[in-house]
């Protein structure tokens, strides 16, 4: 991701881990193809323990090479009923010699509403303990507004589908300028998913838009 600092500058200061399957018989696999059936069988468990412990391991080396970048990890619906897994995740951020802040962790709506209460209490113990959390594909399936200021995000991730939709329609970049202005109210940086092009970027630099993710960068 990179993010805005103004008089037209933007930074690369932040990486997605974002899991692959190298299948012996069906080549590279991407999580739309096995998350599903990881979620399914219970498999998503040991298989985010996976994701989590690689790539901290992996921004210590970049972190050790003075290369300093917000780590953003998919978290799933799962750990939003395990009250130790916020212990659990700031032993291991410490373990790899990481400051909690640079931690991103990002949900969907969805999976934070399976059980409210006990989400509410994970998530507000992960923020006490200096983590990020970002409310993943808003604007998508059954997106409520009174989600953004009674759960303690502190990001709002604008679904690609908004963007890609800026190119042919005015009401859909009405629609993310509004957004963009309400997350700012609400104190949370926004993030634009799906950003293709500089032409893209530019709207979204005018729109006051923190951080972009996207091929063009």
């Amino acid at each position: 991701a990179i993010t805005y600092k103004g008089h037209g500058v933007w930074i690369v200061d932040g990486a997605e881990a974002l899991v692959r399957w190298e299948h012996e018989e069906y080549g590279l696999l991407y999580p739309k193809d096995f998350i599903g059936l990881a979620e399914h069988t219970g498999l998503i468990l040991p298989l985010t323990d996976f994701v989590f412990r690689s790539a901290m391991e992996q921004a210590r080396v970049w972190f050790a090479a003075g290369i300093y970048v917000e780590l953003a990890l998919n978290l799933s619906a799962r750990f939003l009923g395990d009250l130790e897994f916020p212990d659990r995740l700031l032993a291991l951020v410490r373990e790899n010699g990481l400051d909690p802040s640079m931690i991103t962790l990002e949900l969907t709506e969805t999976a934070a509403m399976q059980d409210p209460q006990i989400a509410m209490d994970i998530l507000a113990r992960l923020r006490v303990k200096n983590m990020n959390l970002c409310l993943d594909d808003f604007g998508v399936g059954y997106s409520s507004l009174t989600h953004l200021y009674r759960m303690p995000f502190s990001e709002v991730k604008l679904d690609n589908a908004f963007i890609n939709d800026m190119r042919t329609s005015d009401d859909a970049k009405q629609l993310v300028e509004g957004l963009i202005h309400l997350v700012h109210k609400l104190k949370m940086r926004t993030c634009a998913e799906g950003v293709e092009d500089k032409t893209m970027l530019t709207l979204l630099e005018r729109m006051g838009c923190d951080k972009i993710q996207g091929h063009y960068v």
